[in-house]
């Protein structure tokens, strides 16, 4: 396991029951008792704010402004993600100026930031399953549904190219972007009729609908049933 001896903090945040599991944890910064308090409620706040490098490797600026990777890993059914794996906590050299006091932390170039991250991601990669950069259009996606997100937004929030992000959809699913999209917002949208009240206008709304009608057309068109005919039938 020497390719993990230069990361100094490992952990795996289980999406299900929504807890972090610390795997490893040398850093001086995150060694203190609060850690999991502070730390991990910091992490929520930036989960929506990832990046991309080199089209698959995920980095962001956390806590302490310290470079951070993160790695999806999907449920057995292949559909949902289970959890992430975040690994790094290391300084950049364009680190603000609140890390300086800790001496103790080596700083490193982004680049080789990067490759570090790298390393330990192509290993989980190998190691866990093959579709990482297909999870993570498909997450990206997912979380601006209510903006009806094109290939070209998509592309500029994980910096990888419009034709890229199709044929990873058309690979994985045999759906063009468009049909895609819209399998995601069927999804969610049967999801919210079964398990939740929320009202029709509140479901359309966050799909990316104007208006109700609009929604349930597009849901009758999909599904041959109306939203509430399906809430009667399906909710628990």
């Amino acid at each position: 396991m020497r390719k993990f001896d230069d990361i100094p903090f490992i952990v795996y945040h289980d999406y299900n029951k929504d807890k972090i599991f610390e795997l490893k944890n040398n850093h001086p910064i995150l060694l203190d008792s609060n850690f999991f308090e502070n730390w991990y409620s910091h992490y929520k706040n930036l989960r929506q704010n990832f990046f991309f490098i080199e089209n698959e490797v995920i980095l962001f600026r956390g806590y302490y402004d310290l470079i951070y990777s993160t790695f999806p890993v999907q449920q057995t059914d292949a559909t949902t993600l289970s959890g992430a794996f975040v690994f790094g906590g290391l300084r950049s050299k364009t680190s603000q100026n609140q890390t300086h006091k800790f001496h103790k932390i080596p700083i490193f170039e982004d680049q080789i930031i990067k490759k570090k991250c790298s390393k330990i991601y192509y290993y989980l990669s190998k190691h866990l399953h093959p579709q990482t950069l297909y999870l993570s259009i498909k997450n990206e996606i997912h979380k601006h549904l209510s903006e009806n997100p094109t290939p070209e937004d998509i592309s500029n929030r994980l910096k990888i190219s419009q034709r890229k992000i199709k044929s990873e959809i058309l690979n994985h699913t045999n759906l063009t972007f468009s049909n895609f999209v819209s399998k995601l917002k069927i999804e969610y949208a049967c999801h919210q009729l079964q398990y939740t009240d929320k009202s029709l206008q509140d479901i359309s709304n966050s799909i990316g609908f104007m208006n109700t009608s609009s929604f349930v057309r597009f849901f009758k068109r999909k599904t041959s049933q109306t939203p509430l005919a399906y809430r009667n039938h399906n909710q628990k």
